[in-house]
């Protein structure tokens, strides 16, 4: 049997997978669990703060966006030379 280098993998999931995830991916010796500390894993996530008013002229231009697109809802699609199926 050849030798593989290991590498490191993180699963991010549903926590209710967990379990019978890690269960079933080491029954089929696609890797050896190994259990981490918090802070550890903590430390390979970048936890990112957003202000108010971030998100607040995020959505204003989200919105301006919607209603900008709305203008074409409902009008012919490609050059108007045919009539367009719905």
């Amino acid at each position: 049997m050849a030798l593989s280098e290991m590498r490191k993998v993180y699963i991010i999931g549903e926590e209710s997978l967990r379990e019978p995830l890690v269960k079933k991916l080491a029954e089929l010796a696609l890797f050896q669990p190994e259990e981490l500390e918090q802070q550890e894993i903590n430390s390979h996530f970048k936890r990112r703060e957003f202000s108010t008013e971030e998100l607040e002229d995020n959505l204003s231009k989200l919105n301006w966006t919607i209603e900008y697109l709305a203008q074409f809802d409902g009008k012919k699609g490609g050059l108007g030379l045919f009539p367009v199926k719905h």
